[in-house]
């Protein structure tokens, strides 16, 4: 009705300067604009209530004055078609919105002799422009979802738009991090190249990137990442956290064997990866600096894929935990990716992951206080450089073994219980310790290994006429120290029933820790001495 009746101010006017009569024209548009309005109200107003059940037109009259009062003060005498449908389109927008406030929500028009099935109704067809702002498009700034070309351009628009706090309502999270209500960067399916990081700088949070891929194009920086949260200069505080909540889930990240990885969290709190695929990375698919709790879950990670011709030379981590408290939970690092992950700083879990990588170490500990829960080694060792509070648990060990090369003299708090080492019989040893000597406290070895070795063993020995009985743990013993032992001993025919004086010896102050010796006083005519050696302090 207004896009007519502008028509008509516009168009008489026209033709008022030409000399033209406007009679038919007034005639023309009165006709015009009661079929208009009959149309508009039979095909564009018909509503559902939001029970299922059917309901008046919401009592036309009460919707046509509000449609009137919402543009009377747009119309104008004389508009052009643009400045019409503009105010049409607001018009109609005002009126769905109240109708939706109150339950109500507006159907597509329905074409009778269509053979396509009838639209399902969509009850969040109409959103405020605030809300639709929090859903960013990159197709929308200009972006290729095909991939053919560059898009950087475009994301750093849709990142402009993704970072705008002036749209959004003034929100802090902790400290002065600012809230972006869930703002999402969607790519909607497609395959995006860029050559330069989408970046999410200091103090903002609550924001999320999903549903699609990225793709380093061959100019990407080499030392970058292809999402990077945060940076080393902020301070954030008490927890050293100058990001919170951001969220990166159901995409794929190829760095192409170009971009250092795909995503590094510097300094977040609250950080969440997955599901994600990560592929092409040089140093790292996820990398997390400082900051505490990023949890990375339902994810893969691999250098090349293991269809894929090896590299001869690579440094690749498919996960590094350079910060604390982190979750990495029912991930896979597969061939290949030099090592699976890394943890460089403390109190991190490890959770139902399985490393195949295909790089001989699947997952290396250099820090206290890191926990992994049935996880699967598979043909990859976990080594542990630092393993005083390590604990691993229910995890299974596929040919492959337990390397201990902690340098510190004390080892204090190492936990490895009700694991199961197979090793197919190859003869490969399920535990090494590769650092002698040092000392074990409290420390727990409970596993079914597999083999006959274990942290407590007892030998006999029988001789006669010795004085000294000498043992080798080295073949029984799970470590290659005796840090305890005690001793029995039993003499046939002892002179005047009494046993001689006698001592036991641990050589542990020079090269043969697995050995230790029973000295008696004097020659013994026959005697039977039993041995029991300890690797552990407990």
């Amino acid at each position: 009705f207004f896009m007519v009746r502008a028509h008509y101010f516009r168009m008489t006017a026209d033709w008022k300067r030409e000399g033209s009569g406007s009679g038919v024209l007034f005639f023309i548009f009165v006709v015009v604009a009661i079929v208009v309005v009959a149309v508009d109200f039979a095909d564009g107003d018909r509503m559902v209530a939001s029970d299922g059940g059917s309901s008046p037109l919401l009592e036309q009259s009460d919707v046509f004055a509000r449609k009137w009062h919402s543009v009377r003060q747009l119309i104008k005498q004389s508009m052009t078609i643009e400045e019409a449908k503009e105010v049409h389109r607001r018009a109609m927008f005002g009126v769905k919105q109240h109708a939706a406030s109150h339950g109500h929500f507006f159907f597509p028009r329905q074409q009778p002799f269509s053979s396509q099935p009838a639209v399902e109704p969509i009850h969040n067809s109409y959103k405020s422009p605030s809300a639709s702002a929090q859903d960013i498009n990159p197709v929308d700034y200009g972006a290729d979802p095909s991939g053919d070309t560059d898009s950087t351009m475009a994301f750093q628009a849709c990142m402009a738009t993704f970072l705008n706090t002036t749209t959004k309502r003034n929100a802090s999270m902790a400290i002065t991090i600012f809230d972006l209500g869930g703002v999402t960067l969607n790519l909607h399916g497609g395959a995006f190249v860029i050559s330069q990081p989408l970046v999410i700088p200091p103090y903002f949070g609550n924001a999320h990137i999903v549903q699609g891929t990225l793709r380093a194009s061959p100019s990407f920086p080499t030392n970058r990442y292809l999402i990077e949260i945060g940076n080393m200069t902020c301070q954030g505080g008490s927890q050293a956290s100058c990001n919170e909540f951001i969220n990166i889930r159901d995409v794929m990240l190829d760095a192409s064997h170009v971009a250092a990885g795909g995503v590094h969290i510097i300094r977040t709190m609250g950080a969440t990866v997955g599901p994600a695929f990560v592929v092409g990375f040089v140093e790292a698919g996820v990398k997390v600096t400082f900051g505490h709790e990023t949890m990375i879950m339902h994810s893969w990670f691999a250098e090349y894929y293991w269809s894929q011709t090896k590299p001869t030379k690579s440094k690749s981590v498919g996960i590094q935990l350079d910060g604390y408290d982190n979750y990495v939970t029912d991930t896979v690092i597969f061939d290949y990716s030099h090592v699976g992950v890394v943890m460089n700083h403390g109190t991190n879990m490890l959770a139902g992951v399985h490393t195949w990588n295909g790089g001989g170490v699947g997952i290396v500990n250099n820090a206290l206080g890191n926990r992994m829960v049935g996880c699967f080694l598979d043909t990859n060792a976990l080594e542990l450089d630092f393993a005083s509070q390590f604990t691993v648990s229910n995890t299974f060990f596929l040919n492959t073994q337990l390397i201990v090369n902690d340098f510190v003299p004390l080892i204090d708090g190492l936990v490895v219980s009700g694991n199961t080492f197979s090793t197919n019989n190859n003869n490969t040893q399920p535990i090494v310790v590769n650092n002698v000597p040092f000392v074990l406290m409290n420390t727990a070895f409970r596993d079914n290994i597999g083999v006959t070795k274990n942290t407590i063993a007892t030998l006999q020995l029988t001789q006669e006429n010795m004085a000294t009985f000498s043992f080798d743990f080295s073949n029984v013993l799970l470590f290659p120290r005796i840090v305890k032992a005690e001793y029995s001993v039993g003499i046939s025919n002892a002179a005047g029933g009494e046993i001689p004086l006698s001592y036991l010896e641990l050589h542990d102050n020079d090269d043969q820790p697995t050995r230790c010796s029973v000295h008696f006083n004097e020659t013994i005519s026959r005697a039977t001495v039993t041995v029991t050696a300890y690797n552990l302090w407990n």
